[in-house]
């Protein structure tokens, strides 16, 4: 028929090689641990002694004292067997040993270096207190020779002796130095000497001299070991400062002023000179600084924009100085000296208040102003300032008022007070009207000032609608018209009786009054007053009420009207007769 099965077997792995140890072979000895490796793809036990090792990193370790028998098993049934000892710890012959005895494992020492030197008589050298090992071996060094043949040569390094000590020899001839003289001794290396003796200076003749500038020279030679030397003499000494004097005018000053007043007053240029003086190094420069207040010595002292002072200089005026003066020696010394306050000034005093020629009705307060002032006149003789002013009281006259500062600037000027104004008889410049006031100018026949005053408003007139007339058979209204000012309006009359203000129209311009046609009505035939009061007074004017006219026409339609009304009453009366 064909038919057929197939059958297959798990995979197999045919192995018939042992595992490799790789770290540690059989019957070796170990110290402390081991660790190792094991070359085996298929393993499958490894065991120390029957203990199965665990691997840590793909190693294994030997960690137990004493022989331990290690053995490798793979899955294939394969062993590998090897027996190590493991030792406690290393073994070495002395601390200073660097290899283990039993597995040579190598370690780092240090040697018990000794302090002290070893030496013989060409090197020193240090040993190790353990293993007796040399280090640092040099040569002798011998230390510096202190020129004294009676101390021994020492090495640097070790102290050991490598020239031993002498006894001095001190002959032979005189050796001198600045501080005396001596006999050396004469061992070769040797330079020790013996006690000095001071010299005996014998003093030259001085060339050249000292003076205040240069130092001078003198040769001294001992009288003992003829040594000389060369004596520098000082330069002279000049501690003493300059003087000098400033003038100005009559003016002197020489010393340095604390208290400065301000109290010299000039009002031209003044020239400033100085005189300087200096007995030893004599006069080197003259400076000067002019300052606008009192500066204390330490401010003056600290000055550094002095001017150099040359034959003279000039002040001007309107200006106040404090002159300082500085005068220096030739060797350095200086001096400073200063003059009292100097105000200079040419500007005159300043009166406020009135000019030259003005003329006054009353006192009038006069203003002078100096910041130098030094008086006050008038007429000659002195007034007292309060707070730079003064009053001239009336004297009916000219005076003089004479201002002078203590540079002797002056300033004067003439005025006249009177007592009081004295006025013309006045001029109208503005006539009055009934609706404005009007204006009269007064002037003072002495200082010409002016004076107003106002005129009262005229009387009111009417100006429009005088004597009007009125008549009820025209009917109507009649307007009158007052040239007073509307905003003076008080009220109006009629005979003397005021009218309600329903009877009338006032209308502004000036002040107009219409009478109305019911009021008209009212009043009487004849003659009437009209009154327009105002703030100024009344104006008033007459008009009259005339009788009514007759009229033809509508007297027939009159008299035709009642003939109608009589025969309709006739006829009314008649019907009602008949018809009862």
């Amino acid at each position: 028929m064909g038919n057929s099965s197939i059958y297959c077997s798990n995979g197999l792995v045919l192995d018939a090689t042992a595992p490799v140890f790789n770290g540690i072979e059989d019957n070796a000895t170990y110290c402390v641990s081991r660790d190792f490796t094991v070359v085996e793809e298929n393993l499958d036990t490894l065991t120390a002694n029957g203990t199965v090792l665990i691997p840590v990193n793909g190693k294994y370790t030997l960690s137990q004292t004493g022989q331990n028998v290690v053995v490798a098993a793979d899955k294939a049934g394969n062993s590998k067997t090897v027996t190590v000892t493991i030792n406690a710890s290393h073994v070495y012959d002395h601390d200073c040993d660097a290899d283990c005895n039993i597995c040579g494992e190598h370690r780092e020492i240090t040697h018990d270096w000794s302090t002290e030197w070893y030496h013989d008589s060409i090197n020193h050298w240090h040993e190790c207190n353990v293993c007796s090992v040399k280090t640092e071996i040099g040569a002798h060094k011998p230390a510096a020779d202190d020129g004294d043949c009676t101390t021994p040569i020492l090495c640097s390094v070790c102290d050991r002796v490598l020239t031993p000590a002498k006894q001095h020899d001190f002959s032979g001839q005189w050796h001198h130095d600045e501080h005396g003289h001596f006999h050396m001794c004469r061992n070769n290396g040797c330079t020790a000497a013996d006690e000095h003796h001071d010299h005996s200076w014998l003093e030259g003749t001085p060339d050249p001299a000292p003076t205040y500038f240069t130092e001078g020279q003198r040769i001294d030679t001992c009288a003992d070991c003829f040594r000389t030397k060369t004596v520098v003499l000082p330069i002279l000494v000049d501690d003493i400062a300059p003087t000098g004097t400033v003038s100005i005018g009559t003016n002197r000053w020489n010393s340095f002023l604390n208290t400065i007043t301000f109290g010299c007053f000039f009002k031209e240029t003044q020239s400033v000179t100085v005189e300087a003086n200096d007995i030893e190094s004599g006069i080197d420069k003259t400076f000067y600084f002019l300052a606008d207040r009192a500066l204390t010595i330490e401010e003056a002292e600290a000055i550094t924009d002095w001017t150099e002072f040359e034959g003279s200089f000039s002040i001007s005026p309107n200006n106040s100085y404090v002159v300082y003066v500085k005068i220096t020696d030739k060797v350095g010394n200086s001096a400073i000296i200063n003059t009292d306050g100097l105000v200079l000034e040419n500007i005159t005093p300043v009166i406020s208040g009135a000019a030259d020629g003005d003329v006054f009705c009353e006192p009038v307060t006069i203003n002078v102003s100096d910041d130098n002032l030094l008086r006050v006149t008038v007429n000659g003789v002195e007034v007292e300032l309060t707070d730079g002013r003064f009053t001239v009281e009336p004297a009916n006259k000219a005076v003089t008022i004479t201002a002078t500062d203590k540079a002797g600037n002056t300033k004067s000027l003439t005025i006249a007070v009177y007592d009081g104004h004295e006025w013309d008889e006045g001029v109208v410049t503005t006539a009055p009207t009934a609706s404005t006031t009007g204006e009269i100018l007064f002037t003072c026949v002495h200082c010409g000032e002016a004076r107003t005053e106002v005129l009262p408003k005229i009387a009111p007139a009417i100006v429009e609608g005088k004597e009007n007339v009125w008549n009820p058979t025209d009917g109507g209204t009649i307007t009158f018209k007052s040239d007073a000012a509307f905003a003076d309006f008080i009220r109006v009359t009629v005979d003397g009786i005021e009218l309600d203000a329903a009877n009338y129209e006032l209308l502004e311009g000036s002040i107009i009054v219409t009478l109305k046609e019911e009021y008209l009505e009212t009043l009487t035939v004849g003659t009437h007053i009209l009154g327009i009061e105002s703030v100024s007074g009344t104006a008033f004017t007459e008009f009259t009420v005339e009788a009514a006219r007759t009229n033809p026409v509508i007297n027939a339609l009159t008299t035709f009207i009642s003939v109608l009304l009589m025969i309709l009453i006739t006829f009314l009366r008649s019907y009602q007769v008949l018809h009862g």
